[in-house]
């Protein structure tokens, strides 16, 4: 049996869980409508050399992650899609990288 604090902390988890959840489910249905691929990165095993490809002022700024490479091809997360993040996308196109966007929650961002 659970002690009242147990208990207390075991919904406390749960909360934080469909919290997620929800998070997760309203940033695919963003980014269907604007037709963007959707990623959830909670968990996901991220390549951590991959994320080496832009600083971590230019993630926090864009609030965008690298978070695949394989040679010249990127796969990168986004918050939110902007006109800034398409000048880092088109930033990176110029190195020559190919870049596939993908819209990532906030809770995926920070976890990283």
């Amino acid at each position: 049996m659970l002690s009242p604090q147990d208990k207390n902390i075991r919904l406390k988890q749960v909360y934080t869980e469909l919290d997620r959840k929800y998070e997760e489910e309203e940033t695919q249905r963003k980014a269907e409508k604007q037709a963007i691929g959707y990623i959830n990165l909670y968990g996901f095993p991220v390549d951590h050399s991959a994320l080496i490809c832009i600083s971590k002022e230019t993630a926090e700024k864009y609030q965008a992650v690298v978070f695949f490479k394989e040679v010249r091809n990127l796969k990168l997360g986004l918050v939110d899609k902007t006109s800034a993040t398409t000048q880092l996308i088109d930033h990176l196109t110029k190195q020559d990288y190919f870049v596939e966007a993908y819209l990532i929650s906030r809770s995926s961002f920070n976890h990283l």
